[in-house]
């Protein structure tokens, strides 16, 4: 939440030339106006305006990195007013498909970590390169790694194979731990008697990103069983302590993890 109100008028010249006493619609320089007041879009409205500017000024008040490609950093935008919207109604209004990253605790509210603008999370999540892209303001201390999977098998995914008529191998009678992921980004968990940090950590390596632990014992877990999961559904299933910084397409809901952690004071 933003404990202030702030309203930013950013106004740029079109040349060295005086400006004629009245100016026609066409010929206004570029603006942008923005208030954001209790985590929320008062108002905002863009008239030709450097996409870079706007993010630049996002990142200013909202304390956290704004990201933008160098094909849309300097791309221009122009929106009619909007008026008391989330700021994803805003980020939309910039890219088509804005990605954000936020840190999601057990019982705790989502926290804003990172915006990115112009990036391509079905690209990343492929294997691809990650698109180059321009640090607007601030910084990230997060060590990410690519989860890298085959470009062909998301594309086209294998056929899930029929059930079969003879009963699946029964689970160990000791302490076991397996972890699964799909194509689709989803993990299926089975475990008994392991410790928590255990069941966090083998889930990270399944989707190949950091795992934190900021506790000396972590609580055991008797019996586990989690089916297709999505990453920020599970820090609900696993219970107090456990967290994920996620990356999420806004425009259609699609996420991948970038770190999980267990950390009782998050």
């Amino acid at each position: 939440m933003i404990p202030f109100a702030l309203t930013v008028f950013l106004i740029a010249g079109q040349g060295a030339s005086p400006a004629p006493a009245v100016l026609s619609q066409q010929s206004a320089p570029p603006s942008f106006d923005l208030t954001i007041e209790n985590g929320r879009v008062v108002f905002a409205r863009a008239a030709g305006t450097q996409v870079v500017v706007i993010a630049k000024r996002l990142s200013e008040i909202l304390k956290v990195p704004v990201n933008v490609t160098p094909e849309l950093a300097k791309s221009r935008v122009t929106f009619r007013p909007l008026k008391n919207v989330s700021l994803a109604e805003l980020l939309l209004q910039l890219t088509p498909g804005p990605l954000v990253d936020t840190r999601e605790p057990w019982g705790g509210e989502p926290k804003l970590v990172a915006i990115h603008l112009g990036a391509d999370l079905s690209a990343e999540a492929a294997g691809d390169p990650a698109p180059s892209g321009m640090l607007v303001e601030g910084n990230t201390d997060e060590d990410l790694v690519d989860d890298r999977q085959d470009p062909t098998a998301i594309q086209e995914p294998k056929a899930r194979p029929s059930p079969s008529p003879s009963p699946t191998p029964a689970d160990p009678k000791g302490p076991f731990l397996r972890v699964s992921k799909e194509n689709g980004g989803r993990v299926t968990v089975r475990a008994r008697e392991q410790g928590l940090g255990s069941v966090l950590f083998q889930i990270a390596q399944a989707y190949g990103v950091r795992f934190d632990m900021h506790v000396s014992e972590a609580p055991e877990v008797p019996s586990l069983f989690i089916y297709a999961a999505l990453p920020s559904e599970l820090p609900g299933i696993l219970g107090p302590g456990s967290g994920l910084v996620v990356r999420r397409n806004i425009a259609t809901a699609e996420e991948r993890p970038l770190q999980f952690f267990l950390d009782p004071s998050a």
